[in-house]
């Protein structure tokens, strides 16, 4: 269930509890390397004076004094005024030729140039990002001095240095909180270590209110830390997180006050702390931590679903930090590169989750869900970088999906179909090797609306490899879409809808410019005949208004070949804002506005195919999923399964027989062998007839098993077509050629005349 409270984002960085390599506790940074990240309200740099974006330092009176008085380097000194003062005057050549000289110092030397001047440098940044040639480098020189200032920010030593000031005086504890606050989440690790120190009590009070003043930055490390402390602490925690008031505390808290080996005045503390929180979140106090884990866990993966960044992630250096408790070193930040931050969170609170509860199904869901999805992106993305915040101890994602039975993996699919996640989708189904059940089926004949080609194609081949005895819904589907596999290398199909003829030889004029055959139609019901005459459809092109294109959505939903086909909708601009509305980010339908011609067609059917997570499926891929799909429907009419019916690949499999690529011509004629259709053997027997080398021997062995199979179905010409063929014939061809003769059971005339003839 997704926390949020009315001025916050639903989502913090999520806390995990794991071993970490031991390391100097006033270090803890170095046990990894690591990168800060703050919440986006908290993005500022040294005292508070980083603008959010473009990210620049904001200096002058707001600086902080001493740090103004530090040394400046002459040099990087003279090189920042000289840049600043050449992009205010517009001149970009000696304006960049400073910023070139400047990004080759040292990144403290610069920053502190820039922290010198009474100038504002995010006016200067933002005039150089208008000049031309010069806007690249000065964009490098600006995230430099971010870097050197939320690194300074950060540093462990300014931090403690600032903490065991914080009792000083009234301006010490002011500027302490000011530079705390820059550092964000990276000075908790150093105010929780004093918290813990009974030396420094004098100081806690001040730790306490610097907690506070810092906020939103501090809930995550601060969750984490809080089941771990010492009794003491633990209810100052609670009571701070609390008074921060953000609801992404609330597991930890709840978590805190039902351990049933806690001290009882923390526990009655984090209760309270939980109860406060809870009433203004609307969050029942009967919730259990596993539930709330799982909410929180759920929310940042749904933020990675969107493509979106949750808080804590650095746009710098494009990390997010992961925090874990180590004893004795306490708190520790782990880096995890951007694309795969969300999943690490989502990993971490779903593990908590199951700590807690190993009953908790939901959270194993979630886990299994961000386990996979960051394997996918790692591999897809990064290379196949591995998570530093995944346990070494962990097998592979696919592990422990095959482990948890094909119940979970039902439920990672459906997640994954409705994000439009194909990666996952392929990675779910993977997980449904051997089941049967008609249970855990359902989601599978859900795939096969997929947009997403490769998914359509993986659920059709798990339903029949699943062999079911009992019909389902969508089962009408499946051998429609293997069929759809088994096409011409490069082979894509269109189908046009427009109830205007102008429009629609328009649309299919640009169909065909894009590479695409289409089947035209002023209605669904028209293109209908001619859709079950080809191996599968790539792509919908309809003109109408919104509600045509939602009822033709609606109408094509669980059709064979239909189903998943995305769609390329004209409407007008007032039809595409409802269209929008009607369907998500991961739908298959895609509006356009504009003129309706080939590049637009083809950017908007581009469009429509990235945002299904799919490509077009070409090369040795295409030729693996026609023998995949042959084999699957030779083995269905095999069967005789009377839920899969085979005989619906026929136009697939007879316009396979002659296929260029050797391999899938033969596989198709083994397939057309077992079909009990008359047009099958007759394909079959013409495609024999007409074909040479290897595949003619092939097809002929296959009509064989065809005649021995169903019978002679050919018309009574074909006898002398095939005898002219045995008498021209020699070696293999001619071998097969004859066996294929007495299958047919043809007039044994034929071969005493074959027999007298040699004899002569």
């Amino acid at each position: 269930m997704p926390l949020r409270s009315p001025t916050s984002s639903p989502d913090l960085p999520m806390p995990v509890k794991r071993r970490v390599p031991q390391a100097n506790p006033g270090t803890p940074g170095r046990t990894r390397p690591v990168h800060p990240a703050l919440a986006p309200a908290r993005r500022a740099l040294l005292c508070g004076l980083l603008a959010a974006a473009p990210l620049g330092v904001l200096t002058g009176p707001e600086a902080c004094a001493q740090d103004a008085a530090a040394a400046v380097d002459p040099e990087a000194e003279r090189l920042w005024n000289d840049f600043s003062h050449y992009v205010l005057i517009a001149r970009p050549g000696l304006a960049a030729t400073a910023a070139d000289a400047l990004l080759k110092l040292d990144d403290a030397a610069v920053l502190a140039a820039v922290e010198a001047d009474d100038r504002s440098s995010r006016r200067v940044f933002e005039r150089a990002a208008g000049m031309g040639d010069t806007a690249p480098v000065a964009a490098r020189l600006e995230e430099k001095i971010a870097s050197a200032a939320r690194a300074q920010a950060r540093d462990p030593e300014r931090i403690r240095a600032e903490v065991d000031g914080l009792g000083n005086s009234q301006r010490a504890f002011a500027t302490g909180v000011d530079r705390l606050t820059a550092a964000g989440a990276y000075a908790a690790p150093e105010l929780l270590s004093r918290l813990r120190d009974p030396q420094a009590s004098d100081l806690h009070p001040y730790i306490l209110e610097a907690m506070q003043a810092i906020g939103q930055p501090l809930v995550a490390p601060l969750s984490v830390a809080l089941p771990e402390l010492p009794p003491v602490p633990q209810g100052q925690v609670a009571r701070v997180l609390a008074e921060i008031g953000y609801p992404e505390a609330l597991p930890a808290l709840q978590a805190t006050a039902l351990a049933p080996d806690g001290d009882g005045d923390a526990r009655r503390r984090a209760a309270r702390a939980f109860a406060s929180i809870a009433a203004s979140a609307g969050v029942s106090t009967s919730t259990l931590p596993a539930p709330l884990y799982t909410g929180l866990g759920n929310a940042a993966y749904a933020l990675g679903a969107r493509g979106e960044m949750p808080p804590g992630f650095d746009p710098v250096s494009g990390t997010g930090a992961v925090w874990v408790w180590s004893d004795p070193v306490g708190l520790v930040p782990i880096e995890v590169p951007g694309p795969l931050y969300a999943d690490a969170l989502a990993r971490a609170a779903a593990t908590l989750a199951l700590g807690i509860d190993a009953t908790h199904t939901p959270a194993l869901t979630l886990f299994l869900s961000a386990d996979l999805r960051s394997g996918i992106t790692a591999r897809q993305q990064l290379g196949g970088a591995a998570d530093p915040s995944r346990d070494d101890d962990l097998k592979p994602a696919d592990y422990y999906l095959s482990l948890a039975g094909p119940e979970r993996a039902r439920d990672v699919l459906r997640r994954a179909l409705q994000d439009g996640d194909a990666g996952l989708a392929l990675a779910a189904i993977d997980g449904f090797a051997g089941t049967s059940d008609a249970g855990s089926l359902a989601p599978l004949a859900d795939a096969l609306d997929a947009p997403d080609r490769r998914v359509r194609f993986a659920a059709a081949s798990a339903l029949a490899a699943a062999r079911p005895t009992e019909g389902f819904s969508g089962d009408r589907a499946v051998v429609p879409t293997l069929a759809a596999a088994v096409r011409r290398d490069g082979q894509r199909y269109a189908v046009v809808i427009a109830s205007d003829e102008g429009v629609r030889s328009t649309l299919a004029d640009a169909a065909s410019s894009a590479g695409y055959e289409p089947l035209l139609g002023g209605s669904l019901a028209e293109v209908q005949p001619q859709v079950e005459q080809v191996p599968g459809v790539d792509l919908i092109l309809a003109r109408g208004s919104a509600d045509d294109i939602s009822g033709l959505a609606s109408a094509t939903r669980g059709l064979p070949v239909l189903g998943g086909a995305p769609i390329v909708a004209y409407a007008s601009a007032a039809d595409q804002v409802a269209l929008e509305g009607r369907f998500g980010p991961s739908s298959r339908v895609t509006s356009v506005v504009g003129d309706i011609d080939s590049d637009s067609m083809q950017a908007a059917g581009r469009a429509a195919i990235e945002r299904s997570g799919g490509e077009p499926v070409a090369g040795p891929e295409a030729e693996a999923q026609a023998l995949e799909a042959l084999r699957l429907i030779r083995e269905l009419a095999l069967d005789g399964s009377t839920v899969l019916d085979a005989d619906a690949a026929l136009p697939a499999v007879t316009a396979a027989l002659e296929d260029g690529r050797e391999a899938v011509a033969t596989a198709a004629g083994e397939a057309a062998a077992t079909l009990d259709d008359r047009s099958a053997q007759s394909a079959l027997a013409d495609a024999a007839l007409r074909a040479s080398g290897a595949v003619q021997v092939a097809h002929l062995h296959a009509l064989a098993a065809s005649a021995v199979r169903h019978g002679n179905l050919l018309s009574a010409d074909f006898g002398d077509r095939l005898l002219d063929l045995v008498k021209n014939s020699d070696g293999d061809t001619a071998l097969a050629a004859s066996r294929a003769h007495g299958a047919l059971t043809l007039p044994t005339e034929h071969a005493v005349e074959l027999i007298l003839a040699a004899s002569r």
